[in-house]
């Protein structure tokens, strides 16, 4: 039986470059990486990015969503808990803590009511001025 030459790295190549998985996966890779300059950190993006009136007033929009979103994993993360786990024990459906974490779904205020008491957690509204919004912004 001949010997056959084969170009493993290449085959290997092309099985990846068909795999849907895998072009999404690098595709986010290199978006990541032409995002910012090497060295510079999200931090740094973000304070640059900030100055532009537009991208602050989306940033305005969806801090309350952000938070919340956060303060759910970071409940859920510090209890250990899987999302089936949190779920049950907030009192509300899996589907729908999904959806609040998504951010821009609106949750309602008795929907995070029930999930502060199910934290045995006590849910606090706050207003705050833009310009010490942006002060916190910057200082990150």
């Amino acid at each position: 039986m001949p010997f056959v030459e084969a170009d493993v790295k290449r085959e290997i190549e092309e099985e990846r470059g068909n795999d849907p998985k895998f072009r999404k996966a690098w595709g986010r890779r290199q978006t990541k990486e032409n995002m910012s300059p090497k060295g510079s950190s999200f931090d740094d993006f973000l304070k640059e990015i900030y100055q532009d009136p537009k991208f602050r007033d989306l940033w305005y929009d969806l801090a309350a969503d952000k938070d919340i979103a956060s303060a759910i994993i970071n409940e859920r993360n510090e209890k250990d808990l899987s999302l089936k786990q949190f779920a049950k024990k907030v009192g509300i459906s899996k589907k729908k803590l999904v959806k609040i974490c998504e951010m821009g779904n609106n949750p309602s205020l008795n929907q995070l009511k029930k999930i502060a008491k199910g934290m045995d957690k006590v849910l606090k509204v706050e207003f705050v001025s833009k310009d010490e919004f942006d002060k916190k912004v910057m200082e990150r």
